[in-house]
Parts: C-alpha cells; sequence; structure tokens
C-alpha cells in the first residue's frame, strides 16, 4: 500500500512533512490507512506492514482498550477531539514506548478519517526517573546531615549527666576508702547517679522520636 494510493498531492506532502508521528485509520473498520515517515522512524513499521490492519495491533494489550474506546467516542459523538494518555505503542522491536495518543476527525476527499497523533513520553519518563532519583538521593543527603546534627545534640545533651555520674562516682570512690561508712551517703550518691542516668535516658529517648 502506497501512500499516493491513499493521500496524493497537497495532503500527502504536508503529512509526510510532519515530524509528529501520524497515523489515519479508518473510524468505522478501525484499519490503518496511512502513517507518515515520523511514525516509521518511531515504530519501526512501515506503510506497507501497517497499512489495511488493525490500528489497536500497534498498540500494547493494557492500552488497546483506551484506544478502543477514544475511536468509539469520535465515532458515535459530535467530539472531534480526545487526548489520551499513559498508552503504549509497541515498536516491531517489540519494545513498548509510552505514548500522549491526540485523536481528532477530519473530512479528507469527502471522507472522515481519524488522525492519531502520537508524542513519545520516553525522554519525559527518564527525566522523572532520574528527578526521581535525585531526589532520593538528596533526601538520603540531608538525613545523613540531620544524623550529624543530631549526633552532635546528643553529645552536648549528654554531657552534663555525663559529668554528674563522673562527679558522683568518684565521690563513691573516696567514700569506699574511709574506715567508717555512711549509708545515707551512699544512698544519696547513688540516687543522683541514678537521677543523672534516667535523664540520659530521656535525651536519648527524644533524639530517638526525632530522628523517626
Amino acid at each position: 500500500m502506497s501512500r499516493d494510493h491513499q493521500f496524493s498531492g497537497l495532503a500527502r506532502h504536508l503529512l509526510d512533512g510532519v515530524s509528529l508521528p501520524i497515523v489515519i485509520v479508518d473510524p468505522k473498520k478501525q484499519l490503518v490507512r496511512y502513517v507518515n515517515p515520523a511514525f516509521e522512524d518511531l515504530s519501526g513499521y512501515t506503510l506497507s506492514q501497517v497499512g489495511g490492519k488493525p490500528v489497536l495491533n500497534l498498540f500494547s494489550k493494557s492500552s488497546q482498550a483506551k484506544v478502543a474506546a477514544v475511536g468509539e467516542v469520535l465515532g458515535r459523538s459530535r467530539t472531534r477531539r480526545l487526548e489520551e494518555h499513559g498508552c503504549e505503542l509497541v515498536r516491531r522491536s517489540g519494545r513498548r514506548l509510552p505514548i500522549s495518543l491526540l485523536a481528532s476527525v477530519v473530512s479528507l476527499k469527502a471522507r472522515r478519517w481519524m488522525v492519531l497523533s502520537i508524542t513519545d513520553l520516553s525522554y519525559v519518563r527518564r527525566l522523572q526517573t532520574q528527578r526521581e532519583g535525585d531526589l532520593k538521593e538528596l533526601a538520603q543527603i540531608s538525613k545523613l546531615a540531620d544524623i550529624g546534627l543530631l549526633a552532635a545534640g546528643v553529645a552536648h545533651e549528654l554531657n552534663n549527666p555525663l559529668m554528674v555520674v563522673q562527679g558522683f562516682a568518684e565521690n563513691l570512690e573516696m567514700f569506699l576508702d574511709q574506715p567508717e561508712l555512711s549509708r545515707q551517703e551512699l544512698k544519696n550518691q547513688t540516687l543522683e547517679i541514678l537521677r543523672a542516668a534516667d535523664r540520659m535516658a530521656k535525651i536519648i529517648g527524644h533524639m530517638t522520636r526525632m530522628v523517626r
């Protein structure tokens, strides 16, 4: 099937020169009647390979229902233009391409045709994936920075109670060297150490909740 057989003159030259991939479909039979060179480059198919075949064959199974619904709406209503995102075009190699599909109805040579304009979203998806990766990396860096600040804060907050523990532990050591030990004094010194330990536990618990 040649382009001259389906379209000729100005229409063919205009469509052949369009850089956007285009597929012309018979809206009643849902058969491909024309594809421009841009579509051939994108899909790997030539007009002779897809001409006269169901347009749904160009799309993944998960996208065929969406494309069929677009064709049905355009064929039965006065709507002349519909856009569908989230479709996948299947290249000749079998690779799936994420695309945006703009479908419109035009009259050419006293006949109605459905024109499918295809936008390849592969580059956009790659940018989105890269952006998501960059955001995750930034989040990790930010988390590491927060951990560094947290560690510094913990060290500062624990310094005072640690000095208390150390001081009272040294006092206990001196009391143990005395011939007569005061049980009450030992209890007081031990109580201060326990209070300092409890304070440290609360500080650590607070910092842990901040990390979460």
